[in-house]
């Protein structure tokens, strides 16, 4: 690639590229096609003092937006416009992974690792590739070097990422980094801009860098944050995603009907007491928020265990937290088509960061749902239903017919104006199933009355 001293001038550098993300976590299918978000991207790196900055113009479907990261040491914090807001421990250890996983930081560790080992060789992408490999557990890397070249064509590591909301649920998760279409460089350097990135397996990433600058000088606002968004992320990178409060402190629980209790977030539950227990809607975020909400269910309900759990989205945070209920034999009622996704979940190895479940494993309890199927009896009985809709195809609703209380998944975004497409796949639902609904919440939604959904379908609906 040029040298030692042509990789170690890149220890300052700004990177523009385009390419896109898979948003894997929010797709309608979980095997693809994936919803991609367009990116084209600036980044800043600061490697010996631990910054690093990112400015990202995206845009996925209708939502187009420009965000803005910066790292500085252990601090992390994104700007929406003229919005600071703290970002916490993922985005930190993301930037140093992002970094350290680049072509020249993995030499340059490989190096200076005092355990680099040769592996087999193999072959890859129809090439013979030899593979060395140094590090252990989660600072593990194997590289991969073309054999008729000796150029880097790939970096593979596996690590656990428990503060991050989409990645956490899947345990110690395996990342690839593929790199090509080489281009030689003033003073000799060789360097990849081609970065194609699989993580657990499927394409998430893939960048082509349009402009390198070794060296570059940064200015004083490169990687400024106001001093009070650095206390607020201080404050805030202390606290692990295991650790979130349950629910929302300005948006305070609200019983819809005695014994539906319904819990605000950004990821908002609800429990339903019937006569043998309480049924829980929604396993969001992760363990820890789960073991909270079945804290919760005790302290309201403490004669009546919890029953059930109802998870209705394939969407990864949805059933972040589903593997508490699995280790305390709780049941799972899931839709038929998300039955492969919620496993591969619990049989997910978590030998990093171990969860109840990876401490004593248990066979889950798993109900599928492929047809109208009902919860318990008496006032607060709950009729599952699955959606079958074109963006719902992997939801499925809960109705309460006695009050009815109609949970709409993730198909009713009251922030969102619905949208339209959601909205009218949960009205349409409600008119195939004839359900008489009088209230509607979703996941994302506080509790509204029904003709406010139906209103956002007819607005859409009207000629311009």
């Amino acid at each position: 690639m040029g040298g030692e001293a042509a990789l170690r001038s890149l220890a300052t550098l700004r990177i523009e590229s385009v390419g896109y993300r898979n948003l894997l976590e929010q797709s309608e299918r979980p095997e693809g096609p994936w919803i991609p978000q367009i990116e084209r991207t600036t980044e800043l790196w600061d490697t010996p003092r631990g910054r690093w900055q990112e400015t990202t113009v995206a845009e996925a479907g209708d939502m187009p937006f420009t965000l803005r990261t910066v790292v500085d040491g252990d601090v992390a914090v994104r700007k929406f416009g003229e919005r600071f807001l703290p970002s916490g421990r993922a985005t930190v250890l993301e930037a140093r992974e992002w970094m350290a996983l680049s072509p020249h930081g993995v030499l340059l560790a490989a190096l200076g690792a005092g355990d680099l080992r040769l592996e087999p060789d193999l072959d890859y992408q129809g090439v013979l590739h030899h593979a060395v490999s140094f590090g252990s557990d989660e600072e593990r890397r194997r590289v991969l070097l073309n054999s008729q070249t000796g150029f880097l064509t790939a970096v593979e590591t596996t690590r656990a990422y428990p503060d991050d909301l989409f990645w956490q649920i899947w345990g110690d998760v395996p990342t690839r980094i593929s790199y090509s279409y080489w281009d030689l460089r003033p003073g000799g350097l060789f360097y990849p801009l081609q970065w194609d990135v699989e993580r657990g397996g499927r394409p998430w990433r893939a960048l082509t860098i349009s402009k390198l600058e070794p060296g570059f000088r940064f200015s004083a606002e490169d990687f400024a944050i106001p001093q009070s968004v650095r206390d607020a992320d201080a404050a805030r990178g202390k606290q692990r995603l295991e650790e979130l409060p349950l629910g929302d402190p300005s948006r305070p629980a609200v019983e819809l009907a005695p014994g539906v209790v319904v819990i605000p977030a950004s990821w908002g539950v609800a429990l339903v007491r019937q006569s043998d227990g309480i049924v829980v809607l929604e396993a969001p975020i992760s363990a820890g928020y789960s073991a909270r909400v079945i804290d919760e269910s005790k302290r309201r309900f403490p004669e009546l265990p919890i029953k059930a759990v109802v998870t209705t989205s394939d969407s990864w945070p949805h059933f972040g937290g589903i593997r508490e209920y699995v280790a305390r034999g709780i049941p799972v009622y899931l839709l038929d088509l998300n039955v492969p996704q919620i496993q591969r979940a619990l049989a997910a190895p978590h030998r990093f960061h171990p969860d109840a479940l990876a401490k004593s494993l248990r066979a889950p309890i798993l109900r599928p749902v492929s047809a109208k199927t009902a919860i318990g009896e008496g006032p607060n009985r709950i009729e599952l239903y699955p959606f079958r809709g074109e963006t719902g195809e992997r939801m499925m609703l809960a109705f309460l017919p006695e009050s009815g209380i109609l949970y709409a998944s993730d198909l009713y975004q009251s922030g969102r104006d619905g949208p339209p497409e959601y909205a009218w796949e949960v009205a349409d639902a409600a008119r195939r199933e004839q359900l008489n609904v009088k209230t509607v919440f979703a996941m994302h939604s506080d509790p509204a009355p029904w003709q406010t959904l139906l209103d956002v379908v007819s607005k859409a609906s009207q000629n311009p």
